[in-house]
């Protein structure tokens, strides 16, 4: 039984590129990472994979994560997806049931019972955050966790791991808003919490990580896959002693002042609705952290502090800031009251 307690469940952050997986346990407060894998996919989820009827599986790669992390040993889960799967909406708190709006904009029926297994709330400051997904794409989801061996007990929405994976972070004060910032392949997706709760959710648009990849492959005339490889190990430092460096800053430029723009609409909107909740720290997961100097030149356009997540454990893996979401998840295990 303290063994049980002590092991966090796995959680897994299914992205378009990759898949993501982390076990967490906790002894005595303090927290270590059992184990954990990402495992690019295949096949990258393009916009024709959420145009079919049919949805894709991710039962190889959640099958292979825990091959890699074999120390992974609680069977029971937690699941979040790319927010191209899922669609959210916002509604004041004094109101008791989703309004037909709201309805519309999550698309789905008139029977509150039909859409449980797939809503997640959140409280915000006057709002609560509604989020939906399409009931075979969640069905899938599950039917890939138990064929890979695992038990899923929760499809949570990425901006609410987020939220808890910020409060997890050392360095964020749980008495101010930080914006978190997703830097995914395909999409961006950013978060405004306080204390482990989603205040503001936004999807970015045009500021995905495959622009830069695209135009630093174009610049040099490489394939995607050597242009990401390039990127990781030279980053966009843009130091005068170091050419690629530099071109690759270069080349990333619009990209970054496009992200920035995006955060600071999000911070002068919060700013006029939210007083309370306006944030002052940004904090990037995702393929963007991985990246040396990117969150850097990030943080020197936006004049504020931009820094990769962070998470106080025995062992700091290197691709620590693409794992947060799943070591949220992985945490899910000490709030459940089953």
């Amino acid at each position: 039984m303290l063994y049980a307690k002590t092991q966090g469940w796995v959680g897994i952050d299914v992205g378009t590129n990759c898949v993501k997986l982390a076990q967490v346990a906790r002894v005595n407060g303090q927290f270590n990472i059992v184990d954990a894998a990402i495992v690019p996919r295949q096949r990258i989820w393009t916009s024709d994979i959420f145009d079919n009827d049919e949805p894709s599986s991710t039962e190889d790669e959640i099958a292979t994560a825990l091959s890699i992390a074999s120390r992974c040993s609680n069977r029971r889960s937690a699941i979040c997806t790319t927010m191209k799967l899922c669609r959210f909406a916002a509604q004041s708190s004094s109101v008791g049931i989703l309004d037909d709006a709201v309805r519309r904009q999550l698309g789905v029926g008139g029977d509150a019972r039909h859409i449980v297994d797939h809503l997640s709330a959140s409280g915000a400051t006057n709002e609560t955050l509604f989020f939906a997904m399409s009931s075979k794409w969640s069905e899938q989801i599950a039917i890939d966790a138990k064929r890979a061996g695992l038990r899923c007990e929760v499809i949570d929405a990425l901006p609410l791991a987020l939220a808890r994976a910020l409060a997890l972070d050392p360095t964020v004060s749980k008495h101010e808003a930080t914006i978190g910032i997703d830097w995914g392949y395909s999409t961006v997706t950013l978060c405004v919490a306080r204390n482990g709760r989603a205040c503001f959710v936004r999807n970015l648009p045009r500021c995905g990580l495959r622009r830069v990849v695209d135009d630093v492959a174009v610049s040099l005339n490489l394939s995607t896959r050597d242009a990401n490889d390039m990127l990781v190990r030279h980053g966009v430092g843009g130091h005068e002693d170091h050419r690629l460096s530099k071109l690759f800053c270069d080349v990333a430029r619009s990209s970054i002042d496009e992200m920035a723009t995006e955060i600071e609409k999000t911070m002068r909107f919060m700013d006029s609705h939210f007083r309370s909740d306006v944030p002052n720290s940004v904090r990037v997961f995702g393929g963007g952290a991985q990246i040396p100097g990117l969150t850097t030149q990030l943080g020197k356009t936006l004049g504020i502090t931009t820094v990769a997540w962070q998470f106080a454990c025995s062992s700091q893996p290197d691709n620590l800031a693409m794992l947060g979401p799943a070591i949220a998840l992985s945490a899910l295990a000490w709030e459940s009251t089953r």
